[in-house]
This record gives structure tokens, C-alpha cells and sequence, in this order.
């Protein structure tokens, strides 16, 4: 299912009726504003393995093992932001955690719905 959230109301959509070609199950999506496209990754996971994308560029520019540059990061990650500073926010299919990549410890989690307030 998609959610989509915007202006203060709640939608909920089949993958297939918005992306008719999508793979039948979507690892992770990624959407360029600036070409205003969406890319979706379906049963592309090795599981410790993962990559930082440049958009710019439009290719990974570094590739590692989970648990070489994230000791002690839950499993089952499907996503991490890095806004800024030392601290992470990582996505599970359930839960949001701020883990502090200096120090390698999950700081705080939460539920997804609390973190998205729905």
C-alpha cells in the first residue's frame, strides 16, 4: 500500500494503481524532484550490504557493509536520512530510531505511526 499524506488528509493507494510496472514488492523508493521521477527497488536487499546515493551524479558513491559502518544498528533498516551532524534517523517497516554514528548506539525509537503522527 502507498500512503500519501499530503494536505492534512490520508489516501491509500495499491502500488499497481499508481505504477502499473512496479515490481510486485518495492524494497525501497527514492523520488528525484528535480527530474520528478520515482524510482522504486524491489528484492534488490543483500542484507548487510548498502550504498550511498548521489543524485546529483545519479550513482552510489560508496558502498559498505551494514555492520561495518553501523555496529549495532537494528536489523531490517530500509532507509536512513542524514540531515546533518552525528545523528541518523533510520526506517524500519515499523520503528524510527535516532542512532548517533559517532558513538554507534541507537539514542531513541519510536513507532513509524507516531513518527509520521498518523
Amino acid at each position: 500500500m502507498i500512503w500519501n499524506l499530503a494536505g492534512g488528509g490520508e489516501q491509500t493507494y495499491r502500488l499497481s494503481e499508481l505504477f502499473p510496472s512496479a515490481p510486485s514488492h518495492v524494497d525501497a523508493a527514492v523520488f528525484n524532484p528535480t527530474s520528478g521521477m520515482m524510482l522504486l527497488f524491489g528484492n534488490r536487499q543483500d542484507g548487510d550490504e548498502f550504498s550511498v546515493y548521489d543524485e546529483f551524479w545519479n550513482q552510489s558513491t560508496m558502498k559498505n557493509r551494514v555492520s561495518s559502518y553501523f555496529p549495532n544498528l537494528p536489523s531490517g533498516v530500509r532507509g536512513i536520512e542524514s540531515p546533518s551532524g552525528s545523528t541518523v534517523t533510520a526506517f524500519t517497516s515499523s520503528m524510527v530510531f535516532q542512532y548517533n554514528s559517532r558513538t554507534k548506539r541507537v539514542e531513541s525509537q519510536t513507532s513509524l505511526s507516531s513518527y509520521l503522527q498518523c
